[in-house]
């Protein structure tokens, strides 16, 4: 029986001027529980540090790491917590050299070579992951196990891709007793419009190609779903156990499979379930019907994908939207009573003082619950990265990871806007949108959740603010 220890890294810093705790922004951490899962199906030991959740982060992790003595440290990676993922790999080993440290996650995925280089990493794993930690806890041959980069005699190995999971339905739930041990502890988690929610994943991959998207990184690009009742039964577990009534579908999957999604919603209404759920989806694929169908079956709120006001800028990001289909798809759902968010981007390739204007302006058109204006990372694994390394468009400005925030200094300039000129425009389009005297007016009129709104008025004022 092998031991391992999964590392959350913090991410708040990435956020800047943000405070994602007053905003009731805190995710469970979905992958990492659903990696335990497997692991205690294998009879091996395993442990999760959310950094986030310490009160004195090293300090705690370090006597951690002095009690549990593990054979394995998994260090979860995104790109803006690089620095960070690397610093508790150079304390694992300075603590317990013995210990074996494996770096994954989306970065690492998309720059093995770059990572496996550090002396503190031993193992990179590429892809999705369930499989390949299970082997190596199981101490199969390296050889063996698909999907991992590692060093012999100073050379880096680097073996066969990582095969997809396809059969989703085999994977067993999220494991959170060890995190979580009562109902009051789901109460600190939550995202930007519902607190206490859960995140649940109704399928994997996507088989569009948006240049800024980072996600096929890991997931590929052959959508794959679950079994709508094994989502049901996830659903009741949490429901039941825990007293969680809320729920997100972070998937972009959820509303392209559209006879799965009614599957889904029926079985719900079929059940009584008394939830709210909320979701992320295209423009494009919601109509009358399916959100008649969504809302009945608890849908409160959907984060729509906008990125654009302009339709070349939408053409440029291979999004496959138009403007009128935004129009379209907003306007009947909040007709329809649906809190909608819409996800917007600042310095897409080929963003000029009008193109941006013309989001600004789109934005403020829409009928918008809530807006969100992040400036644009060519991630590594991406198109975007791709053309920003070109300078198609737009270019890089620095490979500081840890800059690789929408909220923190930009990382691009495009061929057009300068770093400064990007920051202007990201807290025009938030100022503008947020302190209209109709969008204040219409908060006040109907106060679905006044409290935290005026909470992140005060965040954004601060974040205006800030230099």
């Amino acid at each position: 029986m092998s031991k391992i220890i999964f590392i959350l890294p913090g991410y708040k810093h990435s956020y800047k001027n943000i405070n994602l705790d007053s905003m009731g922004y805190k995710l469970i951490p979905f992958g990492l529980s659903l990696m335990e899962s497997m692991i205690r199906k294998h009879s091996h030991e395993v442990k999760i540090v959310d950094m986030d959740s310490l009160n004195n982060p090293l300090d705690e992790f370090k006597m951690i790491l002095k009690k549990e003595k593990p054979d394995f440290i998994g260090i979860s990676c995104m790109t803006a917590s690089v620095d960070e993922s690397l610093n508790l790999a150079k304390i694992s080993k300075l603590i317990s050299p013995k210990t074996k440290v494996i770096l994954g996650g989306y970065h690492p995925s998309a720059m093995p070579f770059d990572i496996i280089k550090n002396k503190n990493i031993d193992y990179v794993m590429v892809g999705e992951g369930e499989r390949t930690v299970v082997e190596m806890l199981n101490k199969v041959s390296l050889k063996k196990i698909k999907g991992i980069f590692y060093k012999k005699d100073g050379k880096v190995i680097s073996n066969t891709s990582n095969e997809m999971i396809l059969d989703l339905d085999k994977q067993p739930f999220p494991f959170y007793p060890q995190l979580y041990k009562s109902k009051k502890d789901f109460k600190k988690y939550g995202v930007f419009n519902s607190n206490h929610t859960v995140s649940i994943l109704e399928s994997r991959g996507c088989s569009y190609d948006c240049i800024f998207c980072s996600n096929n990184v890991i997931n590929g690009k052959i959508a794959r779903y679950r079994n709508y009742k094994n989502v049901i039964s996830e659903i009741e577990m949490l429901l039941c156990k825990y007293g969680i009534s809320n729920f997100m579908f972070f998937d972009a999957g959820l509303t392209l499979n559209r006879k799965r999604l009614e599957k889904l919603c029926n079985e719900i209404i079929r059940k009584r379930l008394k939830i709210k759920w909320t979701c992320c989806s295209r423009v494009d694929k919601v109509d009358k019907s399916i959100l008649k169908l969504m809302k009945k079956s608890g849908c409160t709120s959907i984060y729509f994908g906008i990125e654009s006001g302009d339709n070349e800028i939408l053409k440029i990001t291979k999004k496959q939207i138009t403007t009128e289909q935004v129009e379209k798809s907003v306007n009947l759902a909040n007709k329809m009573g649906f809190t909608i968010i819409g996800v917007f981007m600042i310095g897409l390739p080929f963003d000029d003082k009008i193109t941006v204007n013309k989001t600004i302006k789109f934005a403020k058109r829409l009928p918008l619950d809530y807006a969100q204006f992040s400036v644009a990372i060519p991630l590594p694994g991406t198109k975007m990265w791709d053309m920003a390394k070109n300078k198609q468009g737009l270019e890089m400005t620095t490979l500081e990871w840890k800059k690789f925030s929408s909220y923190g200094d930009p990382v691009i300039k495009t061929n057009l806007l300068s770093n400064k000129q990007l920051i202007y425009f990201q807290k025009k389009a938030y100022k503008q949108f947020y302190l209209r005297p109709k969008y204040i007016l219409n908060k006040l009129i109907h106060p679905k959740r006044f409290v935290q709104d005026v909470k992140n008025l005060f965040i954004l004022l601060k974040f205006l603010k800030a230099k």
